[in-house]
């Protein structure tokens, strides 16, 4: 629906009742939508919300705080103050609702509506081109709204710094009509053989609720005394979990305007982020992809460990390493990888049976199969078949500890007998209370207990030992780097049902996703936004398999998702993380690094 309507002066003159000035506002409304409509006059800031709203079928509230210049007995004051609700007009003091609007203004307002601003905030990285005569923070729009099927209107990108007519209104709100049907916004860029890839899709819709996360705790007793804190002092503050961590929220807030108030309000050392609270189905989809060579592209795996500390934000992962690129992994809990997890033909974490993995070589074979095996330590002719990585041994098992779990294997029993390798010896063999249980950088420590250490100890008298991989799935064989996940979602390019002992929850409901595809030649890793009807609904792993097949995906891997689906290009985040922040990974997969780990 299109409102050509101009604000007469004399609406501001009337002194009558409140309901005398609202029948009469209507009937004005009705006169100029009639009689009055100039395809060559501008319209107001007011009139511009009310049209593009309308338009877009976004539910207007009547019950709301209103800008210090926009009264509620304003025509236009409803769509006003929903637009900033909804966080699409800026929640400052004034908004000049009878100030003539510009096309540029309505270019910003209209992309905001449909759910775009992270589609411009990508604009803005990517895209340099510049326009004198309107404001910075509107370029990125322009420059958006230009690359966007159906084609935008031309006589709008002409003079965007221009006023707003009634014509030009029309084809605005003619275009979004188009929109509604169909959308989408594609947007490549290649560097150093790596293609990014990202993709829109649909209109989104308003969420209905906003939430504030104050922060984000792996433990939920560490959340439970910083909620005593904030209770404290008086604020609504609640606990949230997800699948990975507990969150300190405030909320649930119905007016945007509201949550950034509050936001603005917390007290320093906090970064709140204002994030949807509920979780409507829209046609809006987003998604980023990384697609390159695997024999061209040098293909790694990082761990927090190796770095500092025991998990990181992607971000810092990536940057430290001076890589390309970086996307999370597989599965964890707290600091812990879960399920099969090797790095330089070295495992890291056991596996989890069932679960399907993806690993590669230096020389870029792919393979995706069953990720589980079994690891050994060869000397000679004496074998020893290693129980449990980075976590302690068995009675009568040995274990192996890497520098990727960190500096100390603090966790040992203390019966253990502690053998330390370097650069391929073993420069030291002493038993618990001996040793301060060190894991050297270019080496490993094992760990042996019960009559693991007679056997270990003959395997010591050659110095040298070897760790050996043997895979269950004989199409693994080579692989230097994996990691487990799971499901598979394409094998042989046919679309694969199979949840591999993951619950309904993960697999039928629609969450972000990380994915790993192959097309025979290039490797894809897939990002999936969701939970925001605004921004992408996200996807279940059907939708997922369908949209990879349609890339030409032959065979698919589903890693980890939610609040954990990240993708960096070169030190900037692309896609928009569902829970607002960084969520810290105790690993990455990172592309053409710069720098060689600690």
């Amino acid at each position: 629906m299109n409102i050509p309507i101009k604000v007469g002066d004399s609406l501001v003159l009337l002194k009558e009742k409140s309901f005398q000035k609202k029948i009469f506002a209507t009937v004005f409304v009705i006169f100029q939508i009639f009689f009055l409509a100039n395809h060559g006059i501008a319209i107001t800031r007011g009139q511009m919300a009310a049209n593009i709203l309308s338009t877009l079928n976004i539910p207007i509230s009547t019950k709301l705080p209103h800008f210090s210049d926009v009264s509620p007995d304003h025509p236009f004051y409803s769509y006003i103050e929903t637009a900033r609700a909804l966080g699409i007009i800026y929640p400052g003091d004034r908004f000049y609702p009878d100030l003539e609007a510009t096309v540029a203004e309505a270019v910003l307002f209209g992309l905001k509506a449909m759910g775009l601003q992270h589609e411009a905030t990508l604009s803005q990285l990517f895209i340099v081109e510049e326009y004198s005569d309107i404001p910075t923070f509107i370029q990125p729009y322009i420059n958006l709204a230009q690359k966007i099927d159906p084609p935008f209107p031309e006589n709008l990108l002409k003079d965007p710094a221009s006023d707003l007519s009634e014509k030009k209104m029309h084809s605005l709100a003619d275009w979004m009509e188009l929109c509604k049907i169909s959308m989408t916004w594609d947007l490549t860029i290649q560097n150093n053989n790596i293609d990014l890839i990202m993709h829109r899709e649909g209109i989104g819709k308003p969420p209905g609720k906003w939430t504030i996360k104050i922060a984000e705790f792996s433990k939920k007793k560490t959340a439970e005394n910083q909620l005593k804190l904030f209770v404290e002092t008086g604020e609504n503050v609640f606990i949230q979990r997800d699948s990975c961590s507990y969150n300190l929220c405030i909320g649930p807030f119905r007016h945007y305007g509201k949550a950034w108030e509050k936001m603005k309000s917390i007290k320093s050392g906090f970064d709140g982020k204002i994030i949807p609270a509920d979780n409507i189905y829209s046609k809006a989809l987003f998604w980023t992809a990384l697609r390159f060579d695997p024999v061209e592209v040098k293909t790694e795996i990082i761990t927090a460990p190796k770095i500092s500390g025991y998990r990181l934000p992607l971000s810092w992962m990536s940057g430290y390493m001076g890589a390309e690129a970086a996307v999370n992994g597989g599965f964890f809990y707290g600091k812990t990888p879960l399920g099969s997890l090797v790095i330089d033909s070295i495992p890291i974490s056991g596996p989890l049976n069932g679960r399907s993995a993806i690993g590669w070589n230096s020389n870029g074979k792919i393979s995706f199969g069953n990720g589980e095996f079994q690891s050994s330590l060869l000397s000679g002719k004496e074998r020893i078949r290693i129980s449990t990585f980075n976590t302690p041994p068995p009675a009568n098992g040995v274990a192996l500890y890497t520098s990727d779990s960190g500096t100390y294997a603090t966790d040992l029993p203390d019966d253990c007998l502690e053998f330390t390798v370097n650069n391929g010896r073993i420069i030291k063999i002493k038993p618990w209370d001996q040793t301060n249980h060190f894991i050297p950088r270019e080496g490993y420590l094992l760990a042996a207990r019960g009559y693991s250490i007679r056997k270990m100890r003959m395997i010591a008298q050659d110095q040298s030992p070897t760790i050996s991989i043997k895979w269950q799935d004989p199409t693994m064989a080579g692989s230097e780097y994996m990691v487990q996940g799971g499901p598979v979602i394409i094998r042989n390019g046919e679309i694969v049902r199979n949840n591999e002992g993951l619950s309904k929850n993960i697999t039928d409901k629609r969450h972000p996703r990380t994915i790993v595809g192959h097309d025979g030649k290039s490797l894809s890793f897939i990002v999936i936004d969701g939970r925001s009807s605004w921004h992408s609904r996200g996807a279940t792993l059907h939708e997922a398999a369908s949209l990879l097949k349609t890339m030409g995906i032959e065979e698919a891997l589903n890693l980890d998702g939610g609040g954990s689906s990240q993708l960096i290009w070169r030190n900037n985040i692309i896609n928009r993380i569902s829970g607002g922040t960084e969520r810290k990974l105790p690993y990455s997969i990172i592309f053409n690094k710069g720098k060689t780990a600690p």
